[in-house]
C-alpha cells in the first residue's frame, strides 16, 4: 500500500516533498468530505423545489374550485331571483379570476399533467356562453322558468368543472406522493454514499499517515546512524542523499561537516608531524 501511495506521489511529481504530500492529502480528504455534502444539498434542493411547486399547484387548484362550484352559481341565482341585476353581478370577474388561475396552472404544470386543466379551461368557455345567454334572456324579458332552466345548466357545467379540478388535484397529490417517495430513496442513497465516502476518507487518511510517517522516519533514522558514526570517529562515513526534499539540506550539511572535520584532523596531523620533524632537526 505504501508503494502505491509512493507511485501516486511520484507520478504527480510530489514524491520528494513533504509539504506537497501533505497538501495533496489535505485536498483529497477535503474533496471526499465535500462531495457528499454537495450531492445531498443539490438533491434535497431539487426535490424540495419540485415538492413545493406541486403543493402550490394543488393549493391554487383547490382555491378556485369553490369559486366555480359555489360562488358563480350563487351569483347567477341572485341575478335570477332579482336580488341584483345582471350588470351589477360579479360573475364575469369571477370567471376571469378562475380562467387566469387555470392558465397559470397550465403554464407551470409538469409535462403531461395539464390535460384536465385544458379540458376544464374549455369547459369554462362553455360556462361563459351559458352566462352570456342568461344575460340575453334577462335583457329580452324571458320568463323566470326559462332563466331557472338555464341556471340549472350553469350549475351543471360549474359542477363538471369542479370535478375536473378535483381530478387534477388528485393527480397532483399522487405525483407529490411519488416525489416524496423518490426523495426518501435519494436521501437514503445519499446517506449510504456519505457513509461510504467517510470510510474511504478514513482509510485514505490512515494510509496517508502511515506513508508520510515512513517517508519521514526512514531518512531521519539514516541521519541518526550517520551522526552516530561521526560521534564514534568514523569521519569517512557519508550519508546518502535523502529522498525527502526538506532533509536534503541537512544531509548535505552533515556530509560537509564530516568532510571538514576530517580535513581539520588531517591538517592537524600534518602540522604535528612537521613539528616533530622540526624538533628532530
Amino acid at each position: 500500500m505504501r508503494a502505491m501511495f509512493d507511485r501516486i506521489f511520484h507520478r504527480l511529481h510530489w514524491g520528494n516533498s513533504l509539504a506537497e504530500r501533505l497538501r495533496f492529502s489535505f485536498m483529497v480528504v477535503l474533496c471526499l468530505m465535500l462531495i457528499p455534502a454537495l450531492v445531498s444539498i443539490y438533491t434535497m434542493r431539487t426535490y424540495a423545489d419540485t415538492y413545493h411547486q406541486a403543493i402550490m399547484q394543488v393549493e391554487r387548484a383547490a382555491s378556485i374550485k369553490p369559486r366555480v362550484n359555489t360562488d358563480i352559481p350563487d351569483e347567477m341565482w341572485s341575478i335570477v331571483a332579482g336580488r341584483t341585476t345582471f350588470a351589477q353581478g360579479r360573475q364575469y370577474l369571477m370567471l376571469d379570476e378562475v380562467n387566469q388561475t387555470m392558465e397559470e396552472l397550465m403554464n407551470t404544470a409538469p409535462g403531461g399533467n395539464s390535460t384536465e386543466l385544458a379540458v376544464a379551461r374549455r369547459t369554462m368557455d362553455t360556462l361563459k356562453r351559458y352566462i352570456d345567454r342568461m344575460g340575453e334572456q334577462i335583457a329580452a324579458g324571458a320568463l323566470v322558468a326559462d332563466n331557472q332552466a338555464l341556471l340549472e345548466e350553469v350549475r351543471s357545467v360549474a359542477s363538471l368543472v369542479g370535478d375536473m379540478l378535483e381530478k387534477y388535484v388528485t393527480v397532483e397529490i399522487s405525483q407529490t406522493t411519488d416525489t416524496s417517495r423518490l426523495l426518501q430513496g435519494q436521501l437514503t442513497l445519499v446517506v449510504w454514499l456519505m457513509v461510504l465516502l467517510l470510510l474511504i476518507t478514513l482509510l485514505f487518511a490512515l494510509l496517508a499517515q502511515k506513508s508520510l510517517s515512513r517517508t519521514i522516519r526512514t531518512p531521519i533514522a539514516e541521519l541518526e546512524r550517520f551522526a552516530g558514526s561521526i560521534a564514534e570517529g568514523d569521519l569517512l562515513a557519508r550519508v546518502d542523499k535523502p529522498e525527502v526534499t526538506e532533509l536534503r539540506g541537512l544531509g548535505e550539511s552533515l556530509n560537509v561537516m564530516a568532510m571538514k572535520l576530517q580535513m581539520l584532523i588531517d591538517e592537524n596531523r600534518r602540522e604535528q608531524e612537521n613539528l616533530k620533524r622540526s624538533e628532530l632537526r
